[in-house]
């Protein structure tokens, strides 16, 4: 539901699920793009979560391998997933408002790309989305 007490239900579920010790998957890119290896720009929502409801975040990223000629040739595979688990990144309590979430994301997409295989200096994107840069697909 597009609506304002849609995201307000939206947000309460969210918070249910987090105090009820069950996890959430947020692609904090805004989506998946498979096989598609640099790491996008992480959207605000992720770190807006984590730092309201004072839970951590636990990077995950997705890295590549070629198939064996078995599996690329027969059974055409593109590729060989892995997925790779970094430790829980927690919020600064140092830092507040746009400052922590910048920082918390900052951090959050060096590790995604450390954990895809990346060095974080080469990543093509930057680790923040800029709304300013936003091009519209649809129209």
């Amino acid at each position: 539901k597009n609506s304002v007490s849609g995201m307000i239900e939206f947000n309460k579920s969210i918070q249910e699920l987090l105090n009820d010790g069950k996890w959430i998957h947020i692609y904090a890119e805004g989506s998946m793009w498979e096989y598609y290896k640099p790491i996008r720009p992480f959207q605000l929502g992720v770190a807006t979560y984590s730092i309201r409801l004072d839970k951590p975040i636990i990077p995950m990223a997705f890295s590549y391998r070629k198939p064996n000629w078995f599996r690329r040739c027969i059974l055409r595979q593109i590729a060989l997933i892995n997925l790779n688990i970094g430790e829980p990144i927690f919020k600064n309590p140092l830092l507040f408002g746009e400052e922590q979430k910048k920082d918390l994301l900052i951090r959050l997409h060096n590790e995604v790309c450390n954990l895809a295989g990346i060095d974080p200096k080469e990543n093509i994107y930057k680790p923040i989305y800029n709304n300013d840069k936003r091009i519209d697909y649809y129209d």
